[in-house]
């Protein structure tokens, strides 16, 4: 590598990692195959993770390596292997760190009284790319959220903050958050005792859920679901109704701050800087 740049890498990982990240994406993603470049492998892995974590282009990388060299790494870690790594990571989200037991027991002990049946929530989380495709309208890209083109990804986290689940991302005009969470098909990833909080956006579309659920073979009713009180336009909350209103609202707002912290651990993915340059949306989604 060119100069003291890994040491440098090498710095900036264990600052915002620690050691356990780092390790599981140098022996479970990478692999234990051979990638272009004359470097050491384990050098080369530190290389794509600080790409991630840094923010910087690839052609900012000609610091470590030539940009050749290193676009060669990036394609055949993130396209060539498409398919094996996105397998990996919806497995080991969907059962290394979360299980029905623990979000039953994580609710019972953390959640605020009278939500402590909730023990999954889903949110839409929109991300500000560059979209480089001419033959697709970016129209469809734009987020009103965000004031410009950007795609929107289905997230569900646990009752320990945990992402469970992640969904294909679409072009924010194309993907409401009604029709990401039919098409993710929950009802045969999580358990029929799991009890998931959504915003008013999703329960429109619960009914549809169950009866797919039904069709696939699977029993989720009404107390699987909890969502804020839905009332023809012109009715007012009683009080109650707007106590339970508020509470709902301020518990669900937590799941923000989880998209906040990933963005300060990886600058690629921060809405806050430049928007990420992209030609292919699944790529970005793994």
């Amino acid at each position: 590598m060119k100069g003291n740049t890994i040491d440098e890498i090498k710095e900036v990982l264990l600052n915002r990692f620690g050691f356990i990240p780092v390790f599981y994406f140098l022996t479970v993603l990478y692999g234990n195959v051979e990638y272009p470049g004359p470097y050491r492998e384990i050098e080369k892995e530190l290389v794509l993770l600080y790409h991630m974590v840094s923010g910087e282009s690839g052609k900012d990388m000609h610091k470590v390596m030539p940009y050749a060299t290193f676009y060669d790494l990036y394609k055949r870690f993130w396209i060539t292997n498409y398919s094996e790594s996105n397998k990996k990571v919806k497995q080991d989200l969907n059962g290394m760190f979360s299980s029905p037991h623990i979000r039953i027991l994580a609710s019972l002990i953390n959640n605020p009284d009278g939500l402590k049946n909730v023990t999954l929530f889903i949110d839409g989380h929109d991300s500000k790319i560059k979209y480089y495709k001419p033959s697709e309208s970016h129209s469809l890209l734009y987020s009103y959220k965000l004031k410009g083109p950007a795609v929107r990804t289905q997230v569900i986290q646990d009752m320990n903050e945990i992402i469970t689940h992640v969904s294909i991302s679409e072009k924010c005009v194309v993907g409401n958050d009604g029709t990401m969470f039919i098409q993710m098909k929950l009802y045969k990833k999580i358990s029929e005792a799991d009890c998931l909080g959504m915003d008013g956006g999703y329960n429109l579309f619960i009914q549809k859920f169950k009866d797919n659920a039904t069709d696939a073979g699977y029993g989720f009713y009404n107390r699987n679901f909890l969502h804020p009180i839905r009332k023809e336009p012109g009715q007012k909350l009683t009080l109650n109704e707007t106590h339970f209103y508020n509470k709902f609202g301020s518990f669900h707002s937590s799941t923000e701050a989880q998209f906040s912290m990933l963005g300060s651990k990886f600058e690629r993915f921060n809405n806050n800087r430049a928007a990420l340059q992209i030609s292919d949306i699944k790529y970005y989604n793994i």
